[in-house]
Formats: C-alpha cells, structure tokens, sequence
C-alpha cells in the first residue's frame, strides 16, 4: 500500500531527476530557483530507494550530487545557477541616480543692455571733469551716466541723487549689465556717486578729478564697502 508521504517522495525525486537510491542536495536559493529545483532549496539530501522509501538528511556539500553528472549537465546546472544568482543579485541592487541640479544664472541681458554697457565701455580713458555731460569736454560721474543712456534713447534725471532713485530698486545679488550703482562716497546729497553695471561683478564709472572713465571689480574693499543701492531702467 502506498502511503501519502511515499506518494509525495516518488514525486519529489521524480521531479528532481533522480533514480532509485541517488541523492540530490538542497541549498538555500532564490525563489525564482526553487520554483523550478525544489529538491535543492534547503540545503539538505532526498535519497529514494529501490524499494520506494525514501529519506532526508543534511548534506554536508550542498552540490555533492552533481559529481555523479555527467560533465555536460555540470556545466549546464552551473551556467543556470550563474544566471540566477546574477539576476537575483542585480534585482536586490538598485542605484538612483538623481538628476543634476539644474544651472540657473541671471537671463541674457537684452540688446538695450549690451548697447548701453557697449558705449561706456567705449568711453573708456576719457578724463574726468566737473560738471561734464560729453566725451570731448570730460564726465564727471552723473554725467557720464546720463550721456550714455542718452546715446541709447533712455533719459535719465542729471544729478546722482536723482539717479540714485531712477527706475526700480533692485538686490545687489541680482545685478544684470546696464543697471546703475549707487555708492556713498561722501555725506550729503552730495556725497553720492554712481557706475554702470557691465556683469561679471564689474562697472565702468567716471570715478573722480585727475582720473579718467575706467572699468573696475566690485570686489575692491572700497566699493564693496559703499555700495547702498542698485537701480534698473533698462528691463529684458
């Protein structure tokens, strides 16, 4: 009489491939592996005997069975095994690769902007004279702005106080070519002097008597220093 677990024995060794008194090993594997070698899951040995009993015992090499194998089957059982070890391994490691952050910047300055930073840059070497509005006669500072954006069709008020409230106030970490830059140099309403932004942290100014229209970083101490006020009349 056949019992249920000779029953499910018979069928174990069969699905495993396996003759009368032959043993297999079990190991621990993936799932994915035990689905189609569930004699070889646990770690442990089936021995069926010619008789149809059968028996489980650890095994002390997990792959002690495929000695007996021919060496094509070997091979074959070794390049299976590979392959799901391999696609276990990369199903268990996932790398994220988060995106770069993005690069901003300040947006290109408009045609009105590099036309404007365009003609102080080229007035460059021209000296500096109180109360001169052109380049032929000299600029003092207020002139010098005024003349450049009115070579460009912007009219701007005359003196640096009224300059230093022309347009919008904007941050000093914003800066964009063409804006004006207030400094205090002085007291009063007189003590105010203003640049033309070009970019890259620089300006061109008419800076002072006996100096000429000249072009400089604002990380020099000074102007770092007495720098108050931004102001933008040219926009994208």
């Amino acid at each position: 009489m056949t019992t249920p677990h000779t029953s499910a024995s018979r069928d174990h060794a069969a699905r495993c491939g396996r003759d009368g008194g032959a043993a297999f090993p079990r190991c621990a594997l993936p799932r994915a592996f035990a689905r189609f070698f569930p004699c070889i899951a646990h770690g442990s040995e089936m021995s069926v005997s010619p008789s149809g009993t059968s028996s489980v015992r650890p095994s002390g090499w997990p792959f002690a069975g495929l000695r007996s194998r021919p060496r094509a089957v070997r091979i074959l059982f070794g390049l299976v095994l590979g392959f799901v070890l391999l696609a276990g391994g990369c199903a268990e490691r996932q790398v994220l690769v988060l995106p770069e952050p993005a690069q901003t910047g300040p947006p290109p300055a408009s045609d009105t902007a590099r036309s404007v930073v365009a003609t102080a840059r080229g007035q460059l070497g021209v000296p500096y004279r109180a109360g001169g509005l052109d380049p032929r006669s000299g600029f003092d500072c207020s002139g010098f702005i005024w003349w450049t954006y009115h070579q460009n069709g912007i009219n701007l008020p005359r003196t640096t106080a009224e300059q230093a409230t022309a347009g919008a106030a904007v941050p000093g970490n914003v800066l964009r070519p063409a804006d004006i830059l207030v400094f205090r140099t002085g007291s009063g309403m007189h003590g105010l002097h203003t640049g033309i932004y070009t970019g890259n942290g620089r300006f061109v100014h008419s800076p002072k008597p006996g100096a000429t229209v000249r072009e400089e970083t604002l990380d020099i101490p000074y102007w770092r220093r007495n720098f108050i006020a931004a102001r933008r009349v040219v926009w994208p």
